[in-house]
């Protein structure tokens, strides 16, 4: 009746080999997620919560990272309007750099338009904030951002469902 619950596990085990350009090891790593989401009417909101535990490899020691994210969406008609934001926790504590450096923050602004039911304008813009040590990126781009870079995003698509 509207609702929708979440749980996930994941995790990738110990591996040898290269790594960052040299042969080592990279010790397991385990992700939990939970989310929940709930519609009521043309309305839907949801949370999410991931607690990731990162195994050790030539350039950092083991840590562990936090996630969380809220989002929204309203359908008005044809216009669907959607809002989220999601924030990266404190991330690996070293001499050099304090954990708090590692954090990040997103916001996703996005409209969908109905011009019939098989076929939808969709647009959106985003943009990480991170701080001084923290390199999240969108999973898309394939390349790397500087420490502390804030990458943004646009797109506009047309969907068509056959």
């Amino acid at each position: 009746n509207g609702l929708t619950a979440v749980l996930g596990y994941s995790h990738a085990g110990a591996s040898t080999g290269p790594t960052f350009g040299a042969a080592g090891t990279v010790e397991a790593s385990n992700a939990w997620t939970a989310a929940l989401g709930y519609q009521f009417a043309d309305t839907t909101v949801g949370a999410g919560y991931e607690h990731t535990s990162y195994g050790a490899n030539l350039t950092t020691n083991s840590y562990s990272q936090s996630a969380w994210t809220i989002a929204a969406s309203q359908q008005i008609g044809a216009l669907g309007l959607k809002l989220s934001y999601a924030s990266l926790g404190a991330g690996p504590n070293d001499s050099l750099v304090a954990s708090s450096d590692y954090k990040a923050n997103q916001w996703v602004l996005g409209a969908t338009y109905d011009l019939s039911k098989r076929t939808q304008v969709q647009a959106y813009a985003t943009r990480i904030t991170n701080k001084a040590a923290q390199q999240a990126n969108f999973v898309i781009n394939p390349l790397t951002v500087n420490a502390g870079a804030d990458p943004q995003a646009y797109g506009v698509a047309l969907k068509h469902s056959f």
